[in-house]
């Protein structure tokens, strides 16, 4: 048997005391934090003191301009669909969402936190407003696809890609302004009602830039018209005009109109109308003569700047042909440059318009002189017993072409080098060479020729290499024209039936026959695509 013994920890004296201390202190704690929880809460009621922030997204993408609205204050998301609430008080409130075509959206938060961030809020699209719409872009001149045109739709924007398609998705359903710009083209803009579109992608053709006049008896005198080479926004240039006016040319540059017209009423003594040279400015109705007291005989040349106009023509009573000049820039600018017993033809006038080129016939020789405009003194700088036709500076002023026709019909290209003062026979064929004209580059002319009883176009580089015959099928093509687009042709198709502008993609052979036509020159309207190259579109 063992004894019980009773034993004493030494400092302890009784462990219930020790309970009661632990006890106590819990107590006071539990007050403390009741009484700093409290304070804590009063301080914090008493102030709108917190934040609230946050990003609002239509599925993946940053929604701006949603409405944010809680406690009676509101605010709008930003372009990366962000908001905050500033000075909101302690507590729980109801946040509210909402923007149009979208719906709305309510969440409760719990505000306690000085910067309060909520988590990703998602708006959905109402299906009453969201709508898809999608087109494709094409030229309207070849129907080929347009890339990287720009299309704003309301305040949406746009690519096309490679095949010309471009798309829009979730859009309101509503009235919008559609705008769509590409390079080289006229602007395309219409109004759409996105609630009312049919399935499938919408084609949009766009008008490039560049027109071409010719003369046309359709509306019961002859007039000057003006088309895109497209087909598209047929003009008369000259319905104001009481005659007939006709021979138009635009003069490079400036868009304004050079042409031929008897609307004055003034006769000769056999009671025939005289006619004279006009200047239609862009954008006027009122012709200003330009010709004087001179009776324009033969083809007027523009310099390529469009500052002058060099014209062969005769006093009136008198049967002497010179040569005279005329200001287009400058409109009080006059000078007869020529005084003589011969002939003058076939002229051109200097790109600079410095410079002018004339052909003559003296004593059984054709002869080709050139004159620096100002001095009166003639330089001759060709002759030859053949006849020369197509007489034209190059675009860059450098060179001087011409055409000399052999009696027994061969045909030879000659070159003169104006720096060198030198010719050169870049090319021989024995068929008739018409219609020649240079490219922007003046690396390369283009020509008709008759082979195998067929006319049709060939090219060549001034080097006299490279013969490209660029038509598939012969035909009576006149009045060639190479804009500086350079990627297009512009003639005329002479008929049976009647004449036909006609425009060649170079690039793919394709002609494009766009309107009818009276037998007339042909113009290019460089004014609109020059423009555009200086603005750097």
């Amino acid at each position: 048997m063992f004894s019980r013994r009773r034993i004493t920890y030494s400092g302890f004296s009784d462990y219930s005391n020790i309970k009661k201390i632990v006890s106590i202190a819990i107590v006071f704690v539990i007050i403390a934090a009741i009484w700093a929880g409290y304070f804590l809460i009063k301080y914090y009621s008493g102030s709108d003191n917190f934040n609230l922030k946050g990003t609002i997204y239509y599925k993946t993408r940053p929604l701006p301009d949603v409405n944010v609205s809680v406690s009676g204050a509101s605010v709008v998301s930003d372009e990366n669909g962000a908001f905050i609430i500033p000075h909101l008080p302690l507590g729980s409130v109801v946040v509210k969402f909402e923007k149009k075509g979208f719906v709305s959206l309510e969440e409760k938060v719990f505000l306690w936190r000085k910067n309060q961030e909520m988590d990703k809020i998602t708006l959905t699209r109402d299906e009453n407003f969201s709508a898809s719409f999608s087109g494709t872009v094409l030229n309207n001149f070849d129907k080929r696809p347009i890339a990287n045109a720009i299309i704003h739709l309301g305040n949406a924007t746009a690519t096309s890609d490679e095949t010309g398609l471009f798309e829009f998705i979730d859009m309101p359903k509503e009235n919008s302004s559609l705008t769509i710009s590409a390079v080289g083209f006229w602007d395309l803009t219409e109004d759409i009602n996105l609630a009312a579109l049919g399935s499938g992608p919408k084609e949009y053709n766009l008008t490039p830039y560049g027109r071409v006049s010719f003369t046309s008896l359709r509306d019961g005198k002859k007039n000057i018209y003006a088309i895109n080479y497209d087909g598209k926004n047929l003009t008369n240039l000259t319905s104001k005009i009481k005659g007939d006016c006709w021979g138009g040319v635009f003069a490079p540059s400036n868009g304004s109109l050079i042409f031929y017209s008897d609307f004055e009423g003034i006769t000769d003594q056999w009671g025939q109308k005289i006619p004279a040279l006009y200047l239609l400015e862009k954008g006027s109705d009122k012709p200003i003569k330009i010709s004087r007291d001179v009776i324009p005989e033969g083809e007027f040349k523009i310099s390529r700047n469009g500052t002058r106009i060099v014209f062969p023509g005769k006093k009136k009573n008198e049967d002497k042909i010179e040569i005279y000049l005329a200001g287009i820039a400058k409109k009080e600018e006059w000078a007869q440059l020529t005084d003589n017993d011969l002939t003058e033809s076939n002229l051109d006038i200097s790109p600079d318009g410095n410079q002018v080129i004339y052909g003559v016939f003296n004593e059984g020789v054709r002869e080709i002189y050139s004159q620096k405009i100002g001095s009166f003194t003639d330089k001759k700088i060709s002759a030859s017993p053949n006849r020369e036709t197509f007489l034209s500076y190059s675009p860059d002023g450098k060179s001087i072409l011409y055409v000399r026709e052999t009696p027994d019909l061969r045909s030879q290209i000659f070159i003169y080098d104006v720096v060198k003062q030198k010719e050169k026979e870049i090319y021989k064929t024995s068929t008739n060479i018409q219609n020649i004209v240079w490219n922007k580059s003046s690396d390369k002319i283009v020509f008709t020729s008759i082979r195998d009883d067929k006319d049709n176009i060939y090219s060549i580089d001034t080097s006299g290499e490279n013969e490209i015959k660029l038509t598939d099928q012969g035909a009576n093509y006149k009045d060639i024209l190479w804009p500086d687009l350079e990627k297009i042709l512009v003639f005329m198709i002479k008929k049976d039936n009647g004449n036909s502008l006609a425009v060649m993609d170079i690039s793919h052979r394709t002609i494009h026959e766009i309107e009818n036509i009276s037998d007339d020159v042909l113009s290019w309207d460089s004014e609109v695509f020059d423009t555009v190259a200086r603005d750097g579109l």
